[in-house]
């Protein structure tokens, strides 16, 4: 039983042809041991052809072809309807080129494999601290040596462990945090991890998922961030302190932007004493213009405070402020440029001085008035002082 097929149809069938050749051998005579071979050399054919195909690498694929095809020259003697010569030399030269594509390609496949492994170990051998692990049991399945005497296992000993066991966490927590990793949803995580002598560190991790042999895993670079936590605890703490005096202080503080050109700039922020004296809201008092706060009279002499405030770095000097319902209150304020955030500001703390200003009123009165007649004394200061 022979087929009968077009040329044009010999590249296209390739694949089906072969398999149907084994079903039905055209060699002649028809003998068991050609049968086995042919069926061999077609499973090794198909085999490599799917696998190549896979792996995505053209050249092997066309060797593959090449080869087959010089097979099918043999083969198929009869159907080309070659001479004996023409046959060997087309055969021994399309099989030939074959094989060399066929090598070449899995040279190029070797050298692309060593350069991923040695890519791989480069990384994985590097002075980060580095793991792989198993998505879906948490199990870890190696660990580079950075890792290794970081957390204080031996290679047995962590192997053995789960990532569970290591995070201060719930199992439904990681399990969480992994299937992020895995999906790509997020890839950076602050955790705490637990060493092998029980100390706990804080660590952020960097995971993601990454093929190994046909396999996918995560991969986790670990960062110590231990001391950079506890120096944000200890400036929450700071600043916690800081706010707490800041609110409870008897005089208004006020934070002011300050430019070199402009001098005093708009309000920052402000302490709780200042809201209250001043009768504003927080959200009225922020971005207000310190102008708003004087009295008219005196905003001439902002611009010889601002040029002192730029010799000295700090000023002191007296005011009348402007409450939000117009009321005057004379105040005493201490100025210093300060830096906030990278940016020149000014610190000003203003203390009510209406008390003071009573006395020193009081006081220049009785000088000039008699304590027990309120009569005017300055005559007869003057007269002894002649005499």
């Amino acid at each position: 039983m022979r087929f009968k097929l077009q040329k044009g149809l010999i590249f296209i069938f390739l694949l089906l042809t072969s398999g149907i050749s084994i079903s039905f051998p055209l060699v002649d005579p028809v003998n068991v041991t050609g049968v086995v071979i042919h069926g061999l050399f077609f499973l090794i054919t198909f085999v490599g052809y799917f696998y190549i195909c896979r792996l995505e690498i053209g050249i092997l694929t066309i060797g593959w072809q090449i080869t087959v095809f010089g097979f099918f020259i043999h083969t198929f003697d009869e159907f080309f309807n070659m001479t004996d010569l023409l046959e060997i030399i087309l055969e021994g030269v399309l099989t030939a080129a074959g094989l060399f594509l066929v090598a070449l390609g899995i040279i190029k496949a070797v050298k692309k494999f060593q350069e991923y492994s040695n890519r791989y170990l480069s990384i994985f051998s590097g002075e980060h601290k580095m793991l792989l692990i198993d998505p879906a049991t948490g199990a870890i399945i190696d660990a580079n040596q950075a890792a290794l005497s970081y957390y204080g296992y031996t290679r047995e000993e962590f192997l053995k462990k789960k990532i569970s066991q290591i995070r201060i966490s719930t199992e439904e927590d990681t399990t969480e945090k992994m299937n992020q990793a895995r999906k790509k949803e997020k890839n950076i995580f602050i955790s705490r991890h637990r060493l092998a002598n029980g100390e706990i560190r804080d660590v952020e991790v960097y995971s993601g998922p990454i093929l190994i042999e046909g396999k996918e895993l995560l991969y986790s670079i670990v960062h110590d961030i231990t001391d950079r936590i506890r120096a944000q605890k200890s400036l929450e703490e700071s600043e916690r302190k800081y706010r707490t005096l800041f609110n409870r202080a008897n005089d208004a503080i006020f934070l002011l932007e300050y430019t070199e050109e402009k001098g005093f700039g708009n309000i920052m922020a402000a302490n709780k004493a200042a809201y209250d004296r001043l009768g504003y809201k927080e959200d009225e008092l922020i971005n207000l213009s310190p102008k708003k706060l004087i009295a008219g009279f005196e905003i001439d002499s902002l611009a010889q405070i601002t040029d002192r405030l730029k010799e000295e770095g700090k000023v002191v000097f007296q005011i009348t402020q402007l409450t939000k319902n117009g009321r005057e209150i004379p105040a005493e304020v201490n100025a210093h440029l300060c830096t906030i955030e990278n940016k020149p500001a000014v610190l000003a703390i203003s203390r009510d001085i209406s008390e003071r200003k009573k006395n020193e009123e009081k006081l220049e009165y009785l000088s000039f008035h008699d304590e027990l007649t309120d009569l005017y004394n300055r005559i007869t200061a003057g007269f002894w002082k002649k005499r």
